[in-house]
This record gives structure tokens, sequence and C-alpha cells, in this order.
């Protein structure tokens, strides 16, 4: 496999995981962000709730505030009962009614007959069998008609003299209103009282439009959500539990938080914009949203980074074949003369203190070979070296074909005098033995001069001419051999 095919698997594999790895964050961060939206609307819609029970906790107070001067009349009716005390009677509803919130008080017997503080006689007859008759304590009760004006009322009976008589006292439910100021939700809201069946007792605020009292609240929930909706809604008012849920009520969506009221069955309804809830998930959800944002930026640029490695290591390697192949020899697969000065120039330059030896070789009767056997057999002789020298030296050693049948070899980095010759004896042994050919085997032979870095010379260009003359020296002597630049003795063997 060659070095730029590993380079481009690599970066396709590393490609391959920055997308899996960014697939995967997104999904990370798409999860968390849902589940984070989901705790800040549970935290939103559980603050809204507390406020609802605040209020709750408030209407069921002043109740029990109505409660007791109603409580004082009874007492003080039942010190001056007499048969003839019908004024005195008549005069304490007057001034309970003049003292209260109470537009109306009566004062009935068992039968459901009495006197109001008009001073009128009043028979309120089967209606007083669900206003109290027979009970000895204080309770509300909610009736459409007060059989008086034909308005709606609250009304709390206190008994008198036992289960004998009672004191009922009338309120219009407005009159709870009053005592509470709403905390205005971005204008859009409305409050609203409610039976444990869902009957509108009051409704307050805005958005109430097309909510009016004896309007079925919890039908109107239904029929907007439908059963499987209304399901869970259901279980908790059976149980008095606070709840919240969302429906088209009023002039848009809503949120409906229930709170029960502590009285009887009734129930403290709040409706809130659902623009408005969701402006305040978004706002609470901010900080979280900044985070997550900064957190993609973060993956993003990391994403970037891989990819403008991944691309520079591309890049280089493609660089890296492109000079690769403008520095090899076609025929032999060696570097081509240029590269192979330009590299042991730059070994030589970075390397000042380190030594190196130059070899230059020429393949003895190389014309001869071409004339006798063709210049395609010639060839075959340069590729059968250039393949024997990529071989037998490192791939960090300098190896190249200068032009011709003239091979340069550099060994970098030789250590000292044994060294020199350890190499220059491999060197000298590299074509023996060496043959060429498939059935007419011919043996090939070159003459070799070689020249030490920094020794004989410190440039690539003297060093070249030294090597060169060590080449003449051994081709004087008979060729097939290698000669040193510094040996003295031409005829030596």
């Amino acid at each position: 496999m060659s070095k730029r095919n590993h380079v481009n698997k690599t970066a396709v594999r590393l490609i391959t995981l920055g997308i899996v790895f960014f697939a995967v964050v997104v999904l990370m961060l798409a999860t968390y962000a849902f589940h984070e939206r989901k705790v800040v609307k549970a935290n939103v819609t559980q603050s809204i709730l507390l406020t609802a029970a605040t209020y709750s906790d408030r209407y069921n107070h002043d109740l029990e505030r109505l409660k007791t001067p109603s409580m004082l009349v009874s007492a003080l009716i039942q010190k001056n009962q007499r048969d003839d005390n019908t004024a005195q009677v008549t005069e304490l509803l007057q001034q309970f009614c003049a003292y209260t919130d109470a537009y109306m008080a009566v004062f009935v017997d068992s039968t459901g007959r009495g006197i109001s503080n008009l001073g009128e006689r009043v028979d309120i007859g089967n209606d007083f069998v669900e206003l109290g008759q027979g009970v000895v304590e204080v309770r509300y009760y909610y009736v459409e008609d007060d059989q008086v004006t034909g308005e709606s009322a609250l009304v709390i009976t206190v008994p008198v003299n036992g289960r004998s008589n009672n004191l009922l006292a009338y309120y219009k439910l407005e009159t709870l209103m009053k005592y509470n100021e709403m905390h205005d939700y971005d204008g859009i809201m409305w409050s609203s009282i409610i039976k444990l069946d869902g009957t509108v007792l009051y409704i307050n605020g805005r958005g109430k439009s097309s909510l009016s009292i004896g309007d079925n609240l919890l039908d109107r929930i239904r029929t907007q959500v439908g059963e499987e909706g209304y399901a869970e809604l259901d279980g908790h008012i059976g149980n008095l539990e606070e709840c919240c849920l969302e429906a088209d009520i009023g002039d848009s969506d809503t949120y409906v938080f229930f709170v029960p009221l502590g009285t009887n069955d009734w129930y403290f309804a709040l409706g809130i914009s659902d623009a408005y809830v969701s402006k305040m998930v978004e706002s609470g959800f901010q900080t979280t949203k900044s985070m997550i944002l900064l957190f993609a930026i973060a993956c993003i640029a990391m994403t970037l980074i891989i990819y403008l490695y991944i691309n520079n290591v591309h890049v280089k390697s493609r660089n890296a074949d492109l000079q690769n192949k403008a520095d090899t020899d076609l025929l032999t697969e060696l570097n081509n003369k240029i590269a192979t000065e330009r590299k042991i120039k730059e070994y030589i330059d970075t390397s000042t203190e380190q030594q190196g030896l130059l070899f230059v070789f020429d393949i003895d009767d190389f014309k001869t070979i071409n004339d006798t056997r063709g210049h395609a057999f010639g060839d075959e002789v340069l590729r059968s070296i250039g393949a024997r020298m990529r071989k037998e030296f490192r791939s960090s050693d300098i190896v190249g074909r200068a032009g011709g049948d003239e091979f340069i070899l550099f060994l970098k980095d030789v250590r000292d005098e044994k060294s020199i010759k350890k190499e220059s004896e491999r060197v000298a042994g590299l074509f023996r033995d060496f043959q060429v050919g498939q059935q007419n085997k011919y043996t090939v032979t070159a003459s070799i001069g070689c020249a030490v870095y920094p020794q004989d010379a410190a440039s690539f260009e003297e060093l070249y001419k030294a090597a060169d003359e060590g080449l003449y020296k051994a081709k004087r002597r008979g060729k097939n051999r290698l000669a040193f630049y510094r040996d003295e003795n031409d005829d030596k063997k």
C-alpha cells in the first residue's frame, strides 16, 4: 500500500469519526435540551401552582373571616330571642349587614320561615333543606337563586339554639375577590372558584370572556383535550389534589392551575396564557441554552480544527507525493540527480558535526552492454541496480541516479574510521555476483569512488569532485573496485 493511499484511508477514517462524533454530540445536546426544557417547565408550573395555592389560602382565610361576625350575631340573637323580639332580631340583622359585606341576612326556624334584615317575613321553603336544616356547625353554600334578588350568592349558615333555628348570611362572591389583589401575569390571567363537578361559581380577570358563572369548566376542558387527556386531571380533581393542564380556554391556549380551596369541595382555578408560560420557560431555559450554544460552538470549532488538520495532512501528503514524483527517476525509482544533490546539500547544511560517505558508481563497460545486448537490456540493468540499492540501504540513506549509468549513494551519520571501513566494504560487495537476465545471465560490475564528509570536502560540489576522483582511481586500477579520494597510491589493487 502506498503512503498516499494510507494517508487517504486515514483521512477517510478520521472524517467518518468526526461525522459520527458530531452526530452523537448533536443528539446528546438535543436530548439534554429536551430534558432541561421539561425540567424548567415543571419548575415554572410548580411556581405558579404555589402562587395559586397562596391565593387559595387567602380566599379560605377570608371565608373564615366572614364566618366570625355571623357567629357573633347568631349568639346575640340566641341571647335575646323571645316570642315578641322580631324588631330586635331585625335590628341585629340590619346592623350585621351594615357592618359586614353581607347584602342580606335571614333568621329562620326549622321550617324555613323567618324574617330578613329588612323586617320582611320570608319563607325559603325547600331551599332550606340544602342550606343546613338540622346542621349544628357553620357551613358554606353556593345558591344560584337567593330567592330575593334572583342572583347567585355565597350563603353562610350559622345554627341558633342548636338545630332549631339558623342565621343565613348572603354574600356576593365578588366579596372574596376584592380582598385579594391578583398579580397580573403579563396582563393575561383569570381566576375562578369552581365546585368539584366543574361548575363555575365565580370568574374574574382577563381572558374570562368565554367563561361565565354557571358554566362547567371541567366539561370545557374535556371537550378540548379529549377523554384520554382529561383522565389524569380527573384523577387529581377527584382526590382534591393540585394539578395543571393546558387547554384552549378563553381567548387563547391557556394553562389552568387547580388548587383545593379548603372549603367544601370547591377549587380555586387560575388560568394563565400559554404564551406567558412559554415566555417564563424560555427565560428559565436561557442559561441552559447559552451553555448548550457555547458547547455546540466548541464542538463545531473542534470539528473544524480536526477537518483543517486532516486537510493539512492530506495536502502535505499530496504535496509530498507530488514532490516524490518530481524527485524520482522513472527508470530506477531512485532519487533523480536534482533530488539527490538537494537532499545531500540539506544534510550538509544541517549536520556540520556528523560524518558522511559519498559514493559515486559507474557501471563498467555499460556502452558495450547497450551496443551488444541492446538498450532495452541496458535499461533492465539499470532497473536491477536500482532495485538492489533500494533493498540494501536504509530509507534515511540518499540513493540516486545521476544520469546514464552513474549512481550516487550518500550514507549519513558514519561515526568513526571503523564504520567507514565497514560501510565501504559493504558497498564494494554490492556488485559481487550481480547478474542480470532471465535466461542468459550477464554479470554486471561497477567502479566506485568514495569521499568522506567533511574530511575530504565541506560542500556537495567539492565532495562530489573528490568522490569522482576516487572513481577514476578505481577505473585506472582495473575497474570493478572501490577507491577513496584520499588513497595516495594509484597502483594499489
